[in-house]
């Protein structure tokens, strides 16, 4: 801890966000110093006083003391705008790491009801996966760290490509001695033990897979190119997984994409992903709601709101389901959108390099293309398009108590669209609900002040 002296002025941090919980316990969360506290409700008057006038208070309490060492507290003399800006340019130019998103396949052997891609297109062709190799081979010098991402289409249609690649890039990383890291995407139909084992072999450990809740609202959303459905094996593969593979080194993120008709039987998938998962920390969950996204068109009688989400959310977290995501959503660039990163790429299986995975008919996204002997062709002016502005053009991200976490690059996509409207992320505009949700989580530290006087 810094050394602390009466003779310094002090104030609280702008990032600061504040929150309570059902039993009145004060909850506490700066976007800068990735700290969440928990302060019992005895305590947290003497807390909540000494906010508002740090000057005024003891410094050599307790209380001063825990919140100054965990950034709740900075000194008069600190700047936080410039420490935001900093950490913006850090973020967006993401020096010395590189992340390719990798199209194994563009097709897939679902038709989700909401899917806003065309299948117009399949496997990576052979030129392309040279082409990517090449590119690291050339590159990956520049670089400190390497994360793959498999993203499709449905990627495990594609397991000979997917393995193939990954044994390359390993090679790669371990010659450069980089870290490696990858991802995959995946509607989990494919993904049974064995071929889990496979991935963990071919050191992808982060896994994201939907669930539309409980089978009969599942199977109306989710279904096979033949229209049959999908939940059951889905589910088979994921107990599989929980039961057979002794590995603790992956996470696998149970996405729901909540509709009228998920939330109707919101107390069924409460308890399902209770019972199936909430006593295995390698399974965590994270909730959607459901848009109008490219495919069918949706009214209001099946959609839902933001908030509509919230009070399911809070039950579902108290039951044990672990909304891990959304906790590391409102830490240092964990609402940035990886198109905002400057060495951030999506590469389609026809060489084709975007920069966003929900726009692929975009042309402001289509940035440029890989060729066979390893060179990125970029058009600087749409590149530009999803790497500049954010924050550094709107003076209200640059006040915002959640610019640490956001930074204006939530979503570029939205807005371009939107003509410069700011794309708050959810976690931002119901910061106070999703607090008290993620204080079920692992991740909030319990803070005890002692019982003497704060004030002067």
């Amino acid at each position: 801890m810094d050394f602390i002296t009466e003779e310094r002025g002090y104030k609280a941090s702008r990032f600061n966000m504040r929150s309570r919980d059902k039993h009145g316990d004060l909850l506490l969360l700066n976007t800068y110093s990735n700290k969440f506290i928990r302060l019992d409700e005895e305590d947290s008057p003497a807390v909540e006083s000494l906010l508002r006038d740090p000057n005024g208070a003891l410094h050599d309490h307790p209380a001063f003391q825990e919140l100054y060492k965990r950034g709740f507290i900075v000194e008069e003399s600190v700047d936080e705008f410039k420490r935001a800006a900093d950490l913006h340019h850090r973020t967006i130019e993401s020096e010395g790491h590189l992340s390719l998103i990798l199209l194994p396949n563009e097709d897939c052997n679902f038709r989700c009801k909401y899917c806003y891609e065309s299948f117009a297109k399949n496997f990576m062709k052979d030129w392309v996966q040279d082409g990517v190799i090449r590119f690291l081979e050339n590159n990956l010098h520049k670089y400190k760290s390497l994360h793959i991402a498999w993203f499709g289409g449905e990627p495990l249609t594609a397991m000979p490509i997917i393995e193939r690649l990954s044994e390359q890039f390993i090679k790669l990383a371990k010659q450069h001695r980089i870290p490696y890291m990858s991802s995959m995407t995946t509607n989990g139909y494919n993904l049974t033990p064995n071929v889990m084992r496979k991935l963990l072999k071919a050191k992808v450990s982060y896994f994201q897979i939907t669930l539309d809740g409980v089978g009969k609202t599942h199977d109306t959303t989710r279904v096979r190119m033949d229209g049959a459905s999908t939940f059951d094996r889905i589910v088979r593969n994921l107990r599989n997984i929980r039961d057979e593979v002794a590995s603790r080194s992956f996470r696998i993120l149970v996405r729901g994409n909540i509709n009228r008709a998920v939330l109707n039987n919101i107390d069924e998938y409460i308890d399902f992903l209770t019972e199936e998962f909430s006593a295995d920390p390698r399974f965590v969950t994270y909730w959607q709601p459901v848009g109008n996204w490219g495919g069918e068109e949706f009214d209001d009688t099946v959609l839902c709101k933001d908030r509509d989400i919230l009070e399911p959310m809070q039950r579902a977290a108290e039951s044990g389901a672990d909304f891990l995501l959304s906790n590391e959503m409102m830490y240092q660039g964990g609402s940035v959108c990886y198109a905002a990163k400057r060495n951030s790429f999506v590469i389609g299986s026809d060489g084709i390099l975007y920069k966003c995975t929900v726009a692929f008919d975009d042309e402001r996204n289509q940035i440029g293309m890989i060729s066979e002997d390893g060179r990125m062709i970029i058009d600087e002016e749409r590149l530009n398009l999803w790497v500049t502005g954010h924050e550094a053009a709107d003076s209200g991200c640059q006040k915002c108590f959640f610019r640490p976490a956001c930074q204006g690059a939530a979503c570029p996509l939205a807005r371009m669209m939107r003509e410069g409207e700011s794309p708050c992320p959810p976690v931002k505009t119901h910061f106070k609900q999703y607090l008290q949700i993620i204080s079920n989580s692992r991740l909030v530290e319990k803070v005890t002040i002692g019982k003497a006087e704060v004030a002067r």
